[in-house]
C-alpha cells in the first residue's frame, strides 16, 4: 500500500514524503519543526498550509479506501480525524498488533487489497 503514496504529488511535496516520512513543511519531522516549515509572504504560507491540510485530508480518505476490515475503518473514523499520517499510524499498529500475536501476517479479515506491500 505504501506505494500508492509515490503516485500522488502536489505542488509542495509528494504522499510519501507527508505520509511515511512525514518530513513535508507542516509535518511531524520535517527539519523547522513539527507544524512548522512553511515560507514565503503570507500568500505562499497560506498557500502551503492549504495544501498540507488537502494532503491531510487526501491521504485520510485513500487510505480508508483500501481498507476493508470494518474494525480498522471503524477505529480510522473515530481516532484519525480525517489525517493521514495519523491513519497510517493505526494501519501500521496493528500490522505490528498481528506480527505481535505470532500470525506473522495480518489476519485474512483485515483485507487490504495490496497489503502485501507491507508485509514482505
Amino acid at each position: 500500500m505504501e506505494g500508492l503514496f509515490y503516485a500522488e504529488n502536489d505542488a509542495y511535496c509528494s504522499m510519501y514524503e507527508h505520509v511515511v516520512l512525514r518530513t513535508d513543511a507542516g509535518g511531524a519531522l520535517n527539519a523547522a519543526g513539527a507544524g512548522l516549515g512553511h515560507v514565503g509572504n503570507a500568500a505562499e504560507i497560506f498557500a502551503s498550509v492549504q495544501a498540507f491540510n488537502l494532503r491531510r485530508r487526501k491521504s485520510f480518505a485513500l487510505i480508508r479506501q483500501y481498507c476493508l476490515d470494518p474494525t480498522v475503518r471503524t477505529q480510522l473514523d473515530a481516532d484519525a480525524n480525517q489525517d493521514g499520517p495519523a491513519a497510517w499510524a493505526i494501519v501500521l499498529g496493528w500490522g505490528r498488533h498481528e506480527t505481535l500475536l505470532g500470525h506473522g501476517k495480518p489476519r485474512h479479515g483485515m483485507g487490504f487489497r495490496l497489503i502485501g506491500v507491507l508485509w514482505q
